[in-house]
């Protein structure tokens, strides 16, 4: 029985690894190339065809960038409350790919184009990704949208049904843990789609076309009340992707492991340059396709690659390492509230080894080590902060609040711990608990020092592409760069970076620092909130050239007229958004992940989205302030409705800037006071003598 045992238990640890990555990284990879290669089309769709008038278009995709980003939230309260990762991704991915193949056969054929070139193999409708807004800080906005619906050939019943008999035969164990999550999205995805196709089936739910001198219609309240509701219900159907991919995928390395705790932070970086390549595939190939061949290819091959990444995903199933979820992380984290309140007169005790602790109520959620209390030294008479290699000291700040929340270890009679060995945690938690809403708590404000520069990114996908617009986008005779193909001068820079720091910039800072990741995440995450200052600051100055070169030719007045200056002059302003990018969005993945509790990962990756969302609403409220306030009795605007050239919108990039210097000061002191979580892990590769337990921060 013991060898037995011993067998399963190194069988087990043979999980994980690099092995998984081609799985994980197909599914999120390909993901993102059917998300991104639909949704490059919002902003014209909703000034050019719905007619809004362009603040309100941009607050429009804010708006909706700030709702997609906020499902991630749902999604992974599911995966570590009780589905699990692994099963709230495919579930998930698998309502996503059917929902989109519902079919539709329109009336209404491109103009200039034969039905035939509509038409494809799949010829699949990827409504559902019109709900997928920039969920990723260099997520370009739309070049170009349709206003009909293409011709899709409807997939015959008997393979779902055959897949479906596959799936349940391979996977059915635990798959009924997450049926109620497939419910909750198949219902939402179902509706949301039903009602956008209807929208855009029926020319009564749109304005009519206008020509260049009319005046145009811009749609209705309830066309509008359609569109949004399509796009919410449909956007609540993707949230339970995002949150769990990152995490699942660093899962698959054992924290422990010295060795394997470096290729996580390798993986981070692998992460995003995954997910930024399948962007720029999009924006460029994808584009393309949908624009000179025909929108049945441009949607066809991201949905049948889609598909393939599903299947690729469960074939992996055999090697993935599981974390078992453990319950609602918020239950805890209230009880430990309830629990300090209930206890708020009760004196503090002065020795905190006095607290209680129960290693086996929390082996669920402490399988990597248990976190320690934060006033408690270790042997040497203080906490050691393991970065890599490198320890380095440092001491604790103490906290009233930190203080308050440790009452709810106090063991006291009432808890009547001899007559019932499980406790009422709604009375009485463990330190490792109590540790577990401290960590949320001191994350907190670094946390928030990223929203603002989701901020500065939300005007790459509304502003900038509407200068693009207006500016010589001709390569070589009539070939043009479609301004949603911009965002490529942001990803290329983007990748490079990555590249460059995984493969060269580690090794360099390494000499200096000492440290095997080169420089720490908060490092890297001030190193990009600073470059991204410098990115708003010089597209202000772009902004006030291109607007004297459309003076000095008499354009001004004439928005739709192409300005003699090269689209390039955007380069620098979307290339230093890809190189802040590279610094600041994966130390701020880095950071969520490493310093949340281990059983509430999943959710600490949601926290990085709502990041984005909560950005996206900034800068819906500032374009709004800016717009309403900046008005004068002659008409004139900062931010204009129509005409582009008129305005000021230097001004706007400026304001960011200062915001951003401020959020800067900010993150400054926010980092040098903030204290790493510390935590005791466990050494596996001493199962056989006993557990022998290494103090790390």
């Amino acid at each position: 029985m013991k060898k037995m045992e011993e067998k399963q238990s190194q069988v087990e640890r043979r999980k994980g690894g690099m092995r998984t990555m081609p799985f994980i990284f197909a599914n999120e990879v390909t993901e993102k190339l059917a998300v991104v290669g639909f949704g490059a089309n919002m902003i014209s769709y909703l000034t050019l065809q719905l007619h809004l008038p362009l603040t309100k278009a941009a607050n429009t995709l804010t708006n909706f960038g700030g709702t997609a980003s906020l499902t991630p939230l749902l999604g992974a309260f599911i995966a570590d409350s009780f589905a699990g990762r692994f099963w709230t991704i495919t579930v998930a991915s698998i309502i996503y790919q059917i929902v989109k193949r519902i079919p539709s056969h329109s009336k209404y054929p491109m103009p200039g184009r034969t039905t035939s070139d509509l038409l494809s193999p799949s010829s699949i409708t990827f409504l559902s990704e019109l709900a997928y807004f920039p969920d990723f800080p260099a997520y370009p906005a739309p070049a170009s949208c349709p206003y009909w619906l293409r011709s899709a050939e409807e997939e015959s019943a008997s393979t779902v049904k055959g897949f479906e008999a596959f799936f349940e035969s391979r996977f059915s164990p635990p798959f009924t843990t997450a049926s109620p999550l497939a419910i909750g999205f198949a219902s939402t995805s179902v509706l949301g789609m039903i009602s956008l196709t209807t929208s855009a089936v029926l020319p009564s739910l749109r304005p009519p076309p206008c020509k260049d001198n009319q005046v145009c219609i811009v749609a209705s309240s309830g066309q509008l009340a359609i569109l949004y509701v399509s796009l919410a219900l449909t956007a609540i159907g993707s949230g339970g992707i995002r949150p769990c991919v990152v995490s699942f995928g660093a899962d698959q390395f054992d924290q422990s492991d010295p060795t394997q705790k470096t290729r996580t932070w390798n993986f981070f970086n692998w992460y995003y340059f995954g997910m930024g390549f399948s962007i720029l595939i999009a924006v460029t190939v994808i584009v393309y396709i949908q624009d000179h061949i025909g929108w049945g290819w441009g949607l066809g091959i991201p949905s049948m690659a889609m598909g393939i990444s599903i299947i690729a995903f469960l074939i992996g199933y055999p090697l993935y390492r599981h974390i078992d979820p453990s319950g609602s992380p918020f239950t805890r984290l209230i009880q430990v509230i309830v629990a300090a309140i209930k206890k708020r007169k009760v004196p503090m005790v002065s020795d905190p080894n006095l607290l209680y602790e129960n290693e086996e109520l929390d082996a669920a959620i402490s399988t990597d080590g248990k976190l320690l209390h934060t006033n408690q030294l270790s042997r040497s008479g203080k906490f050691v902060q393991d970065i890599g290699t490198t320890i380095v000291p440092f001491t604790l700040h103490k906290s009233k609040v930190y203080g308050f929340l440790d009452r709810a270890a106090i063991v006291t009679e009432e808890d009547n711990l001899k007559s019932s060995p499980s406790p009422n945690l709604w009375r009485l938690c463990t330190v490792h608990r109590v540790e577990e809403l401290k960590s949320i708590i001191r994350m907190g404000p670094i946390w928030a020092s990223g929203i603002l520069l989701i901020t500065a990114y939300a005007q790459q996908g509304t502003f900038s592409l509407q200068q693009a617009r207006t500016m010589n986008r001709h390569l070589k005779g009539s070939f043009q760069i479609p301004p949603g193909s911009m965002s490529v001068f942001t990803i290329v820079p983007m990748l490079t970076t990555i590249t460059l720091y995984d493969r060269v910039l580690i090794r360099i800072a390494r000499r200096f620092t000492g440290l095997d990741r080169g420089i720490t995440f908060l490092q890297r995450m001030g190193i990009g909130l600073a470059i991204s200052i410098l990115a708003t600051l010089v597209a202000g100055f772009i902004e006030i050239k291109r607007k004297n070169v459309a003076i000095a030719h008499g354009l001004i007045d004439h928005p739709h007229a192409t300005i003699p200056i090269s689209v390039f002059w955007l380069v620098p302003q979307y290339g230093l958004h890809g190189i802040a990018e590279a610094f600041m969005s994966i130390g701020h993945l880095e950071f969520l992940y490493d310093q949340a509790p281990e059983s509430m990962r999943s959710t600490a990756a949601a926290l990085f989205w709502t990041a984005i969302s909560i950005g996206n609403y900034v800068s819906t409220f500032l374009v709004t302030l800016v717009h309403k306030y900046s008005a004068k009795p002659d008409g004139s605007n900062w931010l204009p409705d129509t005409n582009l050239n008129k305005g000021k919108l230097e001004n706007l990039y400026w304001l960011i800037t200062v915001l951003q210097i401020l959020n800067f000061v900010y993150y400054l002191i926010c980092a040098m006071f903030y204290t790493f979580k510390p935590i005791q892990f466990r050494q596996k590769e001493d199962d056989k003598e006993g557990v022998e337990l290494a103090e790390r921060v």
